[in-house]
């Protein structure tokens, strides 16, 4: 095991140390060893004192390298760890507990405390409390679906390198135990979840009904009725009816122009639990022969010059966005989270901005407390949206909501777009109901056929809706290669893996 010699008045002691050993340790070993105050002792290399709250395998100090036992000077003592007198400034660095949709990232200036080396953990822990409006112990969330309740409870845990603390009795040391007896020092806050499930009854509503005629037999009922002068509508009621269904149609209309069926929405983890093949084809595969080579020219040409005419660059702009606008028959929208997560759905080509927003905000998004504010305003939406390559800003501003999918935005059969917003990284962007039903990232249908095409052989054809699973999809221009497997001529030849797109 590796280990440290120690040194003092002439005698050694050897020190066991691991990568993750706090200098601080070392240091209290060697004076129990020569039965001495650490409190009044540090540890030298050279000419400086080791800084205690560092691991061995940051202080970049040799195997079995020497180091000397000095005393403090007597003002150096009094000011030690343990007389509670040392000034440590604590930056604190939280990860947001899982799942917990509450939880709001304090901003920088508020996770920087001043404390002393005799504190303990729990009273760092209460300071940023109160700092920052935060609960840290005892920490309780829970969610309520029909017939079920589930209750997470967090418990705190405080890393400083490989050193955790988890425990009551070690949330009781003083900070001076981590090495911590001064100066600026950095300490990570994550959180434990364990949940608990708590059954509750369904609530079925019921409509009351009238106890008179209830109680009223058939023949009494008729007179009742026979009794009640019909009422006959004015043309003013008649024609708030007809007002009021008009409403009610429009809004059923504009429900449906926004609306996606549940089992369309889809979400994806960031889990992979296939690695894709590698290619181990040979290089002379890639070899470009003459005849190869003027059919690759040609191509170029008849691409370059479809009818024999030179076009000017706007005419080729024109083109190229008629024939985009017209091969555009549905678009397939996925939506990469800050945590990793991605949603997908299909909309119509012809949809607009506002239509992709509604949808995010009424089906999908959880809306922290800040966008829940700012949704009635509407100054700006309360997130944007991006193209990630090349870059470029699809959603920023209200003026947008007017622009087309395809038409303005130049969305393909595939587009993907990044989700931003101003209230920091949280621990959950979408809902639960889509959540719990979150596929894998081998689920992708680019993944799928990636896979076939590198495990069957060059020569074999993969077919492309079989391993789709039927669907016609087109793997498209902006996150999925598009390609064809094989690609023949007139005579049915196949070329060879260098002309395919993509090698």
């Amino acid at each position: 095991m590796p280990h440290v010699s120690v040194k003092y008045q002439f005698k050694t002691f050897k020190a066991e140390v691991k990568p993750g050993t706090l200098i601080q340790q070392a240091l209290e070993d060697a004076c129990k060893h020569f039965k001495l105050d650490p409190d009044a002792h540090a540890l030298e290399h050279g000419k400086g004192h080791l800084d205690l709250s560092l691991p061995y395998r940051l202080t970049g100090l040799p195997h079995g390298c020497s180091l000397d036992l000095v005393k403090l000077p007597e003002g150096a003592k009094k000011s030690s760890a343990t007389s509670g007198t040392a000034k440590v400034t604590i930056k604190l660095q939280i990860i947001a507990p899982e799942g917990d949709v509450s939880f709001h990232m304090p901003p920088p200036t508020q996770l920087v405390n001043h404390f002393t080396s005799g504190d303990s953990i729990t009273k760092m822990l209460e300071g940023f409390e109160s700092s920052t409006g935060l609960k840290f112990f005892d920490r309780v969330y829970s969610t309520k679906v029909p017939g079920k309740k589930t209750i997470y409870h967090y418990h705190p845990i405080v890393q400083s390198f490989s050193t955790i603390l988890e425990s009551p009795d070690q949330f009781k040391q003083p900070l001076s135990k981590l090495g911590l007896t001064g100066g600026s020092h950095s300490l990570r806050l994550r959180f434990k979840r364990t949940e608990t499930i708590e059954e509750t009854p369904v609530v079925i509503e019921t409509q009351e009904i009238d106890q008179t005629m209830t109680d009223a037999t058939p023949d009494e009922e008729k007179v009742k009725k026979a009794e009640k002068p019909a009422k006959v509508a004015t043309k003013e009621e008649v024609n708030d009816n007809e007002n009021e269904k008009g409403t009610e149609a429009t809004k059923e209309k504009q429900n449906q122009s926004i609306a996606v069926k549940h089992e369309e929405i889809e979400v994806y983890k960031p889990v992979l639990t296939r690695s894709l093949p590698s290619d181990t084809s040979d290089e002379s595969t890639y070899d470009l022969s003459i005849d190869q080579a003027r059919l690759y020219q040609s191509m170029l040409s008849k691409q370059a010059n479809t009818n024999g005419q030179i076009m000017s660059k706007r005419q080729r702009e024109q083109l190229q966005q008629k024939k985009k606008t017209l091969a555009v028959t549905e678009c397939l929208i996925r939506i990469k989270f800050p945590d990793q997560n991605t949603v997908q759905f299909n909309m119509s080509p012809t949809k607009k901005l506002s239509d992709l927003y509604e949808l995010l905000v009424q089906k999908i998004l959880v809306l922290s407390s800040s966008q829940q504010e700012a949704i009635s305003n509407d100054e700006k939406p309360i997130f944007e949206l991006h193209i990630p390559y090349p870059a470029q800003a699809v959603l920023t501003s209200i003026s947008d909501f007017d622009r087309e999918l395809v038409a303005h935005c130049g969305f393909g059969h595939r587009t993907l777009l990044v989700y931003k917003d101003d209230s920091g990284k949280r621990s959950q962007y979408i809902k639960d109901e889509y959540l719990s039903k979150a596929k894998n990232l081998d689920d992708l249908d680019e993944v799928k056929l990636e896979i076939s095409r590198a495990e069957m052989s060059d020569t074999a054809e993969v077919d492309e809706k079989k391993i789709l699973g039927g669907s016609g999809t087109q793997l498209g221009t902006s996150f999925g290669s598009e390609r064809k497997t094989t690609i023949g001529d007139e005579k049915g030849k196949k070329f060879p893996k260098w002309f395919k797109i993509g090698k």
